[in-house]
């Protein structure tokens, strides 16, 4: 194990494993890279007023995005999409929310920080839930969720401090 408080320690890891040389300078040169300025976003960049439009554009779409998917970990969730889960009463429940999620992690084919991730789930059923559902249960303060494959897993109890928390408390704060 290297410590960084030794020098000598970075050599002497090296000298053991000779094929880790190239994981070290890479390493070094991303977050060299990650400290330098973007030269689109540097201060004193002159934009003509063209692009000045476009960039506000931009950011007016990107915090449109970012309202409707709102984020919980490596999840996303189309937060203006909350409905109502039916009942088997036929009439919709008002403390049983639903709506689309999808992951929201980098992909390989991803370009610094931009990724693709799915678009909206399709509508597969009778009742128009989408194929990769989310529900949370605001009587028991519980969710569960439909994968793609169409296969439901099990209620569960979010656990003290996570992202599931957040979510139940922010759907159940707003729509209970």
């Amino acid at each position: 194990m290297l410590s960084s408080a030794d020098p000598s320690s970075f050599r002497t890891g090296v000298e053991r494993h000779p094929g880790c040389l190239h994981h070290y300078c890479y390493l070094i040169l991303i977050i060299a890279f990650s400290l330098l300025p973007s030269p689109l976003l540097a201060d004193g960049l002159d934009l003509t007023d063209s692009q000045q439009d476009v960039k506000k554009r931009l950011q007016e779409r990107q915090r449109e995005q970012a309202k409707r998917w709102r984020r919980f970990g490596d999840v996303e969730v189309d937060w203006d999409a909350w409905q109502s889960a039916p009942s088997d009463n036929e009439k919709p429940s008002q403390d049983i929310w639903i709506t689309a999620w999808r992951r929201a992690v980098t992909r390989p084919d991803a370009i610094g920080s931009i990724h693709w991730p799915d678009h909206q789930p399709k509508k597969v059923d009778k009742n128009g839930i989408p194929s990769k559902a989310l529900i949370v249960n605001c009587t028991d303060l519980t969710m569960t969720r439909r994968t793609s494959r169409g296969a439901w897993g099990e209620w569960r109890l979010p656990e003290s401090d996570s992202e599931p928390e957040r979510l139940v408390i922010e759907i159940c704060g707003e729509r209970s």
